[in-house]
């Protein structure tokens, strides 16, 4: 979003996501040329291109470039992520709530 209004910065919502992703690593497993690495997220880029300003996965972006251009295309780290599923069934409300509050059950929720 970009504008010229003033804003008053917020806090980030937690939403339980990023303690989720800790233990998921579905993203990780998935990724064809293992471009998502496992581990602790960082606030650290890992490269000059990295996207800066957040806590994150390290992810070898070059890696990924490369092989999605060789292939044409790929995104299944996308389509792995728990979190990128239809959210029509009430049950993706139920895991969302349920996972900013504990994370007693997020591997369950991976599978």
């Amino acid at each position: 979003l970009t504008t010229d209004l003033s804003l008053e910065p917020t806090n980030p919502i937690d939403a339980g996501i990023l303690k989720f992703c800790d233990s998921c690593a579905k993203c990780a497993d998935a990724c064809p040329n293992g471009a998502i690495t496992h581990g602790e997220q960082s606030w650290e880029p890992q490269a000059e291109w990295s996207n800066r300003g957040h806590k994150q996965f390290q992810n070898h972006m070059l890696n990924c470039h490369i092989y999605r251009t060789t292939i044409g295309q790929c995104s299944t780290c996308e389509a792995a992520c728990v979190f990128n599923k239809g959210t029509g069934a009430m049950v993706h409300e139920l895991v969302k709530t349920t996972v900013s509050t504990t994370s007693m059950f997020n591997s369950f929720f991976k599978n």
